[in-house]
């Protein structure tokens, strides 16, 4: 009987040992499976990580022996690989820090703010950053290179032979060069300027020239050249006065008579000049004023269209009833994204057209139109203007505005301001042709003959 029960208990543990060694196989096939998907993977992780670095981490680790773990060998071996793929993407890391603290350390020197090294870092928000500093550089690109043109043009002007391309030289003491011999230049042509201004200044002094413009060179130039025909005028006939008392004194009285006359026929042209002096005073400040006005009209600066194309706000909720819509951007928090001193008015114009589009598999897709009716400091309220009843817009749709919108703001603008021009310069211009018809009266009466007098010249003011 007892050699019964140890036979049946001999039997169960036998058992138990089989369904036991079974499952541990079980598990032992997982295992292995495992760590197949495990080695695979590393080894695809080395190969990407070898790609363009110039290691061979793939070709160290070659063989991970993963599966022979009764090998104590074998098992520090696949250790060991394992540790350089370790230090492989350690130091990719810090390859990449680098790199992010470098292009800050860039976005920084050429004044691009919003750079953040830990955006950077973060695999996530790298092409956002990427593409914020890479079109920053393309701004600052296009300055220079207009700066550069603007430079070029004086120096082509006041006569200064600098070479541009110089001037966008990376070697400093080049551009230090250039810049010496521009300002050089720049600073001699001031200098004679100056001088030729006090040389103008001096001769209307001389020739009691009142009020005289010393920048307007022609203006000067027709006095002078006036007061010298009249001056050799006077001076002619004073000679011939003179000569004809002196070799006829039998003619005394004529003379005399002469002399009165031509005394008389100065006063009178000493009257026109007066009179044209004024005509020309009164003429140069109402252009002037008209130039005032013109340098007055204000156009809108390029900066504050590319803040318009920063703009960006999603719907926050939808009145389907009214056909109306509320963003999530208003005059605020709008303009404190730009930098600039906008009024409420300019951050989100009223009245002007937005686009609202969904973003579909990454890319945005057009819905509707916005157009903005009110703005508050915190949100903007708009009608929504669809196609048809397929095109709604939804909550957390974007909304911005297209470079369409901005262009056209921009032409409307450009024929506001041109309007505003040619009616200020058709005022100078009527302004100048009045001048100069009074002048052609002036002309005529002075160059009358000697019989002929000046009576009448108070008329001019009629016109």
């Amino acid at each position: 009987m007892g050699n019964k029960v140890l036979n049946i208990l001999t039997l169960v543990v036998a058992i138990a040992v089989v369904v036991g060694a079974y499952m541990l196989f079980e598990k032992r096939t997982l295992l292995l499976d495992r760590g197949d998907i495990l080695a695979k993977e590393l080894k695809a992780t080395a190969k990407t990580l070898d790609q363009g670095s110039g290691t061979k981490v793939n070709d160290l680790i070659g063989d991970l022996d993963h599966k022979k773990v009764d090998d104590v060998k074998k098992v520090k071996g696949f250790a060991s690989k394992v540790s350089k793929l370790s230090a492989q993407a350690k130091s990719v890391i810090e390859q990449r820090n680098a790199l992010a603290t470098a292009l800050t350390s860039v976005a920084s020197k050429l004044s691009i703010e919003g750079v953040d090294a830990a955006n950077l870092e973060n695999i996530a928000q790298t092409p956002q950053e990427n593409e914020k500093v890479l079109s920053n550089v393309d701004l600052v690109v296009e300055r220079d290179g207009i700066i550069n043109a603007g430079i070029g043009k004086a120096a082509e002007t006041a006569g200064v032979e600098v070479d541009t391309d110089t001037l966008m030289s990376l070697d400093v003491d080049e551009v230090e060069t250039g810049m010496q011999t521009f300002g050089e230049g720049i600073t001699a042509l001031v200098e004679k300027n100056s001088e030729f201004k006090q040389h103008i200044g001096e001769i209307s002094q001389i020739l009691e020239i009142d009020d005289a413009d010393i920048d307007d060179l022609d203006s000067n130039i027709e006095n002078i050249t006036q007061f010298k025909e009249d001056f050799d005028d006077t001076k002619s006939q004073l000679e011939t006065a003179k000569t004809d008392l002196e070799e006829k004194e039998a003619e005394l009285a004529d003379a005399k008579t002469n002399i009165e006359n031509l005394k008389s026929r100065m006063a009178e042209q000493e009257k026109a000049v007066v009179q044209l002096k004024d005509i020309l005073n009164k003429s140069i400040e109402a252009i002037r004023e008209k130039e005032e006005a013109l340098a007055q009209v204000e156009t809108t600066s390029d900066e504050y269209y590319d803040y318009l194309k920063l703009v960006r706000g999603k719907v926050i909720k939808i009145n389907d009833k009214w056909g109306f819509a509320v963003i999530n951007v208003g005059s605020k928090n709008a303009a404190g994204q730009s930098g600039l001193n906008l009024s409420a008015d300019k951050a989100i114009p009223e009245g002007e057209m937005m686009d609202i589009a969904r973003n579909v598999n990454g890319s945005n897709e057009y819905v509707a139109q916005f157009k903005v009716t009110k703005v508050y400091d915190d949100f903007t309220v708009g009608n929504i203007i669809a196609k048809d009843d397929s095109y709604k817009p939804e909550v957390g749709d974007e909304v911005y505005f297209s470079n369409a919108t901005i262009d056209a703001m921009k032409e409307r603008e450009q024929k506001i301001v041109e309007a505003k021009r040619k009616e200020i310069i058709k005022k100078a211009e009527a302004e100048k042709d009045k001048a100069l018809k009074k002048v052609e009266v002036l002309e005529k009466k002075m160059k009358g003959s000697e019989d002929e007098n000046l009576e009448g010249l108070d008329d001019l003011d009629e016109l």
